[in-house]
C-alpha cells in the first residue's frame, strides 16, 4: 500500500506506498490519468487476495500474534498507536510499487500484512490519497482483508472541502485541527490507526510526538531514482523496535521516533 512537491500545502497530496497499507504527498495520487496505475494495482491485489482464500481463513482462525514491537509498546501505554506502513526499494524510493512488489509476495508477508491490518480499526489519510483509494476499494470486497479495510473508519485530513461519500465510514479532519483532532482520536478507546505511506502528514505527526511507529517494507530492488521515502522535513532520530525477514528477501523494519 512520493514526497511532497514544492509549495504544496494540501494534506493528502500523498503517494501510495503500500498496496494494502499506506500515504505521502504528490506523484501517483495527483488527480487524473496518473491514478490509473493505482486502480490497476488494487485490482491485482484484490485478485491475489481472492486467489488465496485459505490464507485469510487461516489468519482469521489462528489470529497470529502481532509483531513483538506492537505488544511491547502496548504494555507501556494504553493509548492506541498510529502506525505508518509503507513499501520502499533498497535505495529508498517508493513510487510505482506495482512494478517491483508483487513478485516478492508470499504467504508469510501477506499474513503479516493481514494481521497488522486486522489490528487497526481506523485509517488516517490525506484527501488526495482518500480520493484515489475511493476509486478502487469499494469494489474490492469478497475477502476478509478487503472487507475489513472497507468497514473501518477513515479519517481524511483536508485543508478544504472533501467529498467522502464514495468510501465510508469517513470523517473529515481540517488541516488546521490536525494535532488536536488526532490527539483526541488517540485518547479514545479503540485499536491501532494506520497510515499508508509517508509524507507531510507523517512529518507533521512526528513533529508533535503523535506518530508511534514507522513500518518500512524494504524490497530487494534498486530502482536508481524516483520519489524518496523521506524528505528533509522528515529528519528525526529513530529506535529500531522490530525486524521481520521473509524468504523472498523482503524485510520489515519497525522504528519508533525518539523524542
Amino acid at each position: 500500500m512520493s514526497a511532497e512537491t514544492s509549495g504544496a500545502s494540501e494534506y493528502g497530496r500523498e503517494s501510495f506506498r503500500h498496496p494494502c497499507h499506506d500515504s505521502s504527498w504528490t506523484g501517483p495520487f495527483a488527480v487524473g490519468p496518473a491514478l490509473g496505475w493505482l486502480v490497476e494495482f488494487l485490482k491485482n491485489l484484490s485478485a491475489g487476495c481472492r486467489s488465496r482464500p485459505l490464507l485469510f481463513e487461516v489468519c482469521t482462525e489462528a489470529s497470529p500474534a502481532t509483531p513483538a514491537s506492537t505488544d511491547a509498546h502496548q504494555e507501556e501505554s494504553s493509548v492506541r498507536k498510529i502506525i505508518a506502513s509503507t513499501y520502499a526499494t533498497l535505495d529508498g524510493y517508493i513510487d510505482n510499487p506495482h512494478e517491483w512488489t508483487f513478485q516478492y509476495s508470499d504467504e508469510r508477508s501477506q499474513q503479516y500484512a493481514f494481521t497488522m491490518t486486522l489490528g487497526a480499526d481506523s485509517l488516517l489519510l490525506g484527501r488526495v490519497t482518500y480520493e484515489g483509494m475511493a476509486q478502487a476499494w469499494p469494489s474490492m470486497g469478497g475477502n476478509p482483508y478487503a472487507d475489513h479495510v472497507n468497514s473501518i473508519a477513515k479519517y481524511v485530513v483536508a485543508n478544504g472541502p472533501a467529498d467522502t461519500s464514495a468510501w465510508g465510514p469517513a470523517t473529515v479532519i481540517p488541516g488546521d485541527d490536525l494535532v488536536a483532532e488526532v490527539t483526541q482520536l488517540k485518547e479514545k478507546d479503540g485499536d491501532d490507526i494506520l497510515i499508508w505511506g509517508t509524507g507531510r502528514l507523517t512529518d507533521a505527526l512526528v513533529a508533535v510526538g503523535l506518530l508511534d511507529e514507522y513500518r518500512v517494507w524494504i524490497y530487494p530492488v534498486i530502482k536508481g531514482n524516483g520519489e524518496p521515502l523521506f524528505r528533509p522535513e522528515s529528519a528525526t532520530a529513530l529506535e529500531l523496535v522490530d525486524c521481520t525477514t521473509f524468504d523472498t528477501g523482503v524485510v520489515v523494519l519497525s522504528y519508533r521516533p525518539v523524542s
